[in-house]
């Protein structure tokens, strides 16, 4: 067959042999032969000119080394090797292959002329640098120096042409890399090789023309790249030979059939976060197999979401299907992906489909298939796969028979077919929310049950119930049982039983028979109660000796129904000859509170009685986090807890996000052992009369904490270290107030605060630097005055309104630890409680509302009342009856809802007004809503009765 080889490859100077420099200017007023012997180079570095043509022959190499020629009539190439060794040395005309033994050498950076290659025979698989030139029968275009341009037109007739990298000392020193900036064309397909570095980048349209498969890639061990840029490309089957591709466009080869050609080393396509539209894919090899590495691979690394779109193609049609090509593939999709099957019914009726096969695809979008047939077969599977959407002109046959095929799926939507006939457990149980269109046809394997968290047939909503074979029959369910419970579950110590359902009429007695029963979503409600030893003891790692009362799994929700006061998880001291610690029931055989994995969330219990092993031997597992412990870094969420009375050798609270938890009277070992936590990252909690060789390790995050005064050393000694880091930690504590004892660091650790309040005297902290104390107030206790719930005392706490949340790194909760507004008097406290105004609010309205709520940025008004810059004010009257609010406005308008619905808006004039209104329910919610204008205020100045009364404005 004949094959026109353009071949891209970097060779050295090793080409220059015997000849001469003619330095001579020339004059094209006709045809001007340049000629080199064979074996020879000739260089020409005089100007040439004219309007006529040069012809290159001779059996040798014939350079031009002249920027500035600039001859019209192009230049032909016969039977020699022409090397450019200039910018613009060969005119401004076409460069002609003519023969089938004609070379061009690039030796400068960017060609800008349109070149042209004629037929020639193609007889060896890959140059060899040692091989003189020209060879015969060959035409080819060499790169002699990395990052050429060839910002002309290229184009050939008839035959193929191969594109070739080739590093002839085999390293990555120097890749041979190229780009075409103009068109690239052929009238009759290609091949578009490298080997084995370098990269080919097609910046231009390539047009591959007639013929059916273009093959894209080199020999085994290549790794080079193939890159195309443009929108514009046409192939008609990409066939895939060890190839190292990148798109970098949308719809770079949209009218493209991609065809798994060979590959014993790798294939890859990485469509760098563009969209892409394909005809389809075909497979032809039978390597590689299973779960192959090597294997073909479509991928996309950006952190946007991109979209592969399959059109389908007429599988009869021979320009598009080579012979013995599959629609089975074994390709695997991998990254930031969603598979889009959108094909005309007209195509799947002539019997174009897809079945991916053997391999894990780990993309991480959704799978749609709009129109057209999808299958997954062999042990194929899609296990990160959120969302499954099959349209009504679409069909999904899964006959994977790898287990949890499609593990991560929450939303199945079926409004066509959907066939199971592989494993009869593809999706996680009660993970997904199913949903049957009224014409869908959905089907299980013969006697398999699927339970979901949802069932939606057409408008209707099923949330608990047994449907299909085993139950309420259903015209979508064609075979199979579909069992539908909710994410909520719910556990009563006093009423449940562990042999009833879970859900809200028959909890289960202990927490563990909800956690063994949860998947990734559910929310266990817990009734208020002591849950302890009912609920055993697990070990959460083939090495541990300590155990677990409670291990929440993956995704899952713990809370309690009654908050932490009513509500106790207790774990257990060591026993016998296990016990390393008497004094605090330390062991070996001991039992934490809880173990949560990774993604779940544990809210509103105490947790007490909490063990672990008391010394550092025995696996971390068996010695951290003798109330909570994560099973990786910031891994799981603790919040709402009250955390006490806890003994480890290290970390009361392990790996954790810890929200508005109270953290006391908790013990840690001797050397620094993090008594209250380590490792965790602190919000909006208080932690005090904790002991052990420091109190809170290497944290994470520290925002919005109070440490109290009475934390000690192990043993009783004063002045403890509150905050302790080694490993190069850097610990950045931010609006937190520090009452009492210092820090430490060591191996690099440092410490930054900033927005604080450091109640202590002692000089570790005046020594920190002062680009590690910014905004920080360092005082005495008596500036940093707290009532016996941390709460800030109004004169006597510096921290009051001196907080800034913009320093926080998440945004800042509704409430503190109490329930109080995060925010009240228009800033944020330093520390974790907030100083309650309402009672000074309160006073200025009267004593006949009940404030609830405040925006944040209402303040006490300088003569009298509550300023109110925009915003609500939210209340209650402990009596019906007719009532007035008095106001004074600059601008804007002020609007009285009474049980939310709108009672009066005010005049849109500023001045003093008065709206009357009545209140109907003692209990009804009084909310004044004002909406400001351009810098306007309101001020509410008295909030009264309106049985007979008399207003003055202060």
């Amino acid at each position: 067959m004949k094959k026109l080889f353009i071949a891209i490859i970097a060779l050295a100077a090793a080409f220059a042999a015997s000849g001469a420099v003619d330095p001579t200017n020339y004059t094209l007023n006709e045809p001007k032969k340049f000629s080199a012997a064979e074996g020879e180079t000739n260089v020409y570095s005089g100007v040439i000119s004219g309007s006529s043509y040069a012809i290159i022959e001779g059996g040798g190499t014939v350079a031009f080394s002249n920027p500035n020629n600039t001859y019209t009539g192009g230049t032909i190439v016969s039977n020699a090797v022409f090397r450019l060794d200039a910018d613009g040395c060969a005119g401004v005309a076409t460069i002609t292959a003519a023969v089938n033994t004609a070379h061009i050498f690039l030796n400068c950076d960017n060609v800008p002329n349109d070149m042209y290659f004629a037929a020639s025979y193609f007889r060896s698989d890959k140059f060899n640098p040692a091989v003189a030139y020209p060879r015969n029968a060959e035409a080819s275009l060499y790169p002699l120096k990395s990052g050429v341009v060839v910002s002309g037109n290229i184009s050939t007739y008839q035959l193929y042409h191969w594109l070739w990298a080739y590093s002839a000392d085999g390293s990555t020193a120097n890749p041979p890399n190229i780009v075409f900036e103009g068109d690239v064309s052929s009238r009759s397909g290609n091949y578009i090789f490298l080997y084995p570095y370098g990269t080919i980048t097609f910046n231009g349209k390539y047009n591959s023309g007639y013929q059916k498969t273009t093959s894209l890639g080199g020999k085994s061990d290549a790794y080079g790249t193939i890159e195309f840029c443009s929108s514009s490309n046409v192939v008609t089957v990409a066939g895939f030979f060890n190839a190292n591709i990148s798109l970098k466009a949308v719809d770079a080869l949209a009218q493209s059939v991609l065809y798994y050609q060979y590959g014993n080393s790798r294939n890859i396509m990485d469509i760098n976060g563009h969209d892409q539209t394909f005809l389809g894919i075909l497979w032809k090899t039978a390597n590689p197999t299973t779960e192959d590495p090597n294997s073909f691979k479509i991928r996309s690394q950006e952190p946007n979401m991109a979209t592969i779109r399959i059109k389908g193609f007429d599988p009869t049609d021979a320009n598009k299907v080579e012979s013995g090509a599959t629609l089975v593939n074994r390709l695997a999709l991998s990254g930031n992906l969603s598979l889009v099957m959108d094909v005309d019914a007209d195509l799947t009726a002539k019997g174009f489909y897809q079945d991916f096969s053997l391999r894990k695809s780990d993309m991480t979008g959704d799978l749609i298939i709009s129109n057209g047939d999808f299958r997954v077969s062999g042990s194929a599977s899609f296990p990160n796969v959120r969302s499954i959407y099959i349209g009504t002109g679409g069909s999904f046959t899964n006959a994977s028979t790898k287990p949890s095929a499609f593990a991560g799926c929450q939303n199945l939507t079926v409004l066509g077919n959907m066939a199971s006939t592989g494993d009869a457990a593809p999706f996680t149980d009660g993970a997904v929310a199913l949903a049957l269109g009224v014409g869908a046809k959905f089907s299980l394997p013969a006697g398999a049950t699927m339970t979901v968290c949802n069932l939606k047939v057409g408008s209707t909503d099923y949330t608990e119930g047994t449907f299909g074979d085993g139950g309420t029959p259903l015209d979508q369910i064609l075979q199979g049982t579909v069992v539908v419970r909710s994410h909520d579950r719910y556990v009563d110590c006093v009423s449940g039983n562990d042999g009833n359902d879970g859900s809200e009429g028959s909890p289960y007695k202990t927490i563990k028979a909800a956690t063994d029963n949860a998947v990734s979503g559910d929310v266990i409600h817990v009734a208020p109660g002591t849950y302890g030893e009912a609920e055993g003891s697990q070990m959460i790692s083939e090495s541990s000796t300590v155990g677990t009362r409670v291990v929440v799994p993956e995704g899952v929700t713990l809370e309690s129904t009654g908050g932490a006061e009513k509500t106790f998880i207790v774990g257990a001291q060591a026993t016998g000859d296990q016990i390393d610690n008497a004094t605090y029931g330390t062991g070996s055989n001991a039992v934490r509170c809880i173990y949560a994995k990774e993604g779940s969330a544990v809210r509103g219990f105490t947790l007490t009685g909490g063990r672990g092993a008391g010394t550092w031997r025995g696996g971390r597992t068996n010695y951290v986090g003798a109330a909570f412990f994560s099973s990786s870094l910031l891994g799981a969420t603790i919040e709402d807890c009250i955390v006490s009375n806890n003994a480890a050798y290290m970390g009361t609270i392990v790996d954790a996000v810890v929200r508005r938890c109270r953290v006391f009277g908790n013990w840690g070992g001797t050397s620094p052992s993090g008594a209250a936590g380590s490792e965790c990252g602190w919000y909006d909690s208080i932690i005090d009369l904790n002991e052990g060789g420091g109190i809170v390790h290497n944290p994470q995050a520290f925002e919005n904490c109070t440490v109290g005064a009475a934390n000690v050393w192990a043993g009783g000694g004063a002045n403890p270290s509150v905050l302790f880091g080694n490993a190069a930690c850097t610990m950045a504590i931010v609006n937190s107030v520090i009452l009492g004892g210092t820090f430490a660091v060591s191996d690099g650790a440092v410490l930054y605060c900033t927005n604080c309040l450091i109640a202590s005297t002692l000089q570790e902290w005046a020594n920190l630097p002062a680009e590690r104390l910014y905004n920080t107030i360092l005082t005495n206790s008596a500036a940093a005055q707290v009532d016996s719930g941390y709460r800030p005392i109004l004169g006597s706490f510096v921290g009051i309104d001196a907080g800034d949340a913009a320093y926080a790194t998440e945004a800042l909760g509704d409430t503190d630890i109490y329930g109080t507004p995060r925010i009240l008097n228009g800033a944020i406290d330093m520390g974790a409680v907030e100083h309650d105004w309402r009672p000074t609010f309160n006073a200025e309205l009267g004593r006949r509302f009940k404030l609830d709520y405040v925006s944040p940025m209402v303040t006490t008004n300088a003569t009298g009342g509550l300023l109110v810059p925009d915003g609500a004010v939210v209340g209650t009257v402990g009596m019906a009856g007719p009532y007035a609010i008095a106001f004074t406005l600059t601008g804007g308008s002020l609007s009285v809802y009474v049980g939310g619905e709108l009672v009066e808006t005010s005049d849109p004039l500023p001045g003093e007004q008065t709206i009357r209104f009545n209140v109907a329910n003692a209990d009804d919610e009084i909310r004044f809503v004002y909406v400001s204008e351009a810098g306007s205020t309101a001020v509410l100045k008295m909030f009264v009765s309106a049985r007979g009364f008399t207003i003055s404005f202060r």
